[in-house]
């Protein structure tokens, strides 16, 4: 049996105190909390959940996602399989309606990321654009590559992304996709330029659209793998952590604070800098 806990959409709240693992989802600027997380087998897997704000009911699938997900993980269903079983079951209420006989599911959507540590190496799942960092001596990657077209307004973003090699060399196996981590060192400036560019004329901090998520349909699931290090820190979110990635380097850095009060921080900083969307960390220390 693989144990869990969890906190679902609409709620929000925090988890504590699983080996150095903290999680916490706050409802932001939103009407509703779409983003919904769990923390299984001690503390050593974490999934998040986040509900699209572009889909009606964004709450209802992530919080059926993460739920189906952890039921699959607590049979030992392996988690690209239990990751398939959830999206199935997205599929099902909209064909079936079953708990849904009002089928407000039907356009309902969430992203997926998962980490799983285990003998060593860490494993990540995702569909969408909830990313996932590593923290390591002082240096932040990103793990999950996200699933994103962008408008070609904002292409250089795009195109210094995919062309700024990860700094783990071949410690990184990627099993999909071989473009994960990036160095956001280099892109910090760029970063900070669209994202002002964005926010004044009152959009998001990129102009794309997700191009893979869990809504019951045919979707891509990226893997990546990589050995673990003592020290390590690996940071699982929603996007609504929208702080620069050389801020959230110098937090998860910052060994004056303790994980729940680095969770703690990106979360505050993230609903007061950036407050219009849901926020959610999930930290994990090695």
């Amino acid at each position: 049996m693989v144990a869990y806990t969890k906190v679902l959409a609409p709620n929000s709240g925090k988890i504590r105190g699983y080996r150095g693992t903290y999680g916490m989802s706050h409802i932001g600027g939103r009407d509703c909390q779409q983003d919904s997380f769990a923390v299984l087998r001690g503390g050593r897997e974490v999934v998040v959940a986040d509900g699209m704000g572009g889909h009606f009911h964004g709450e209802k699938a992530s919080s059926l996602v993460v739920d189906k997900y952890c039921q699959q993980r607590e049979w030992l269903i392996g988690v690209d399989d239990a990751i398939k079983v959830a999206n199935w079951a997205l599929k099902n209420h909209k064909l079936f309606k079953g708990d849904d006989p009002d089928n407000i599911l039907q356009n309902a959507a969430t992203t997926i990321s998962v980490l799983s540590i285990e003998k060593g190496t860490a494993r990540v799942f995702h569909a969408g654009d909830s990313p996932v960092y590593l923290q390591r001596e002082g240096e932040l990657s990103l793990l999950a590559s996200p699933h994103i077209t962008f408008m070609r307004d904002f292409s250089p973003w795009f195109s210094m992304v995919n062309a700024c090699g990860g700094n783990l060399g071949e410690e990184v196996r990627g099993l999909e996709d071989a473009r994960a981590p990036y160095d956001f060192a280099m892109l910090l400036d760029l970063f900070n330029l669209q994202a002002g560019i964005r926010r004044s004329k009152g959009m998001g901090r990129f102009a794309g659209a997700v191009t893979s998520c869990l809504k019951g349909e045919d979707f891509n699931l990226s893997v990546f793998e990589i050995d673990t290090r003592p020290g390590d820190g690996f940071l699982v979110c929603s996007d609504g952590i929208a702080l620069p990635p050389g801020r959230i380097r110098e937090i998860l850095s910052d060994s004056s604070m303790n994980g729940e009060q680095k969770v703690d921080t990106l979360i505050d900083e993230s609903v007061v800098k950036f407050g219009a969307d849901n926020a959610t960390a999930v930290l994990v220390t090695v």
